[in-house]
């Protein structure tokens, strides 16, 4: 047998709106698994994972990027 290896544990912080908190509340038995919810995080905002179509619903984001960039002409 393996030598069992301590996983490095990565935190984050995750940010709610208000509303994001509503839709989850208003959702949650929809997207709960034995009574839990899974939220995936990422550089896009938040996703409700749906164990049922194997997919992911945008819950939202609670704040713009610091830099955007925007490759548009105007005139």
């Amino acid at each position: 047998m393996g030598k069992n290896m301590p996983r490095k544990m990565e935190c984050h912080d995750i940010e709610l709106t208000e509303d994001m908190a509503q839709t989850l509340c208003a959702y949650f038995s929809s997207y709960a698994k034995d009574g839990v919810v899974t939220l995936e995080s990422n550089e896009m905002g938040l996703w409700l994972k749906n164990h049922r179509s194997n997919s992911r619903q945008f819950l939202g984001k609670a704040r713009l990027p610091i830099k955007i960039n925007v490759d548009a002409t105007v005139h």
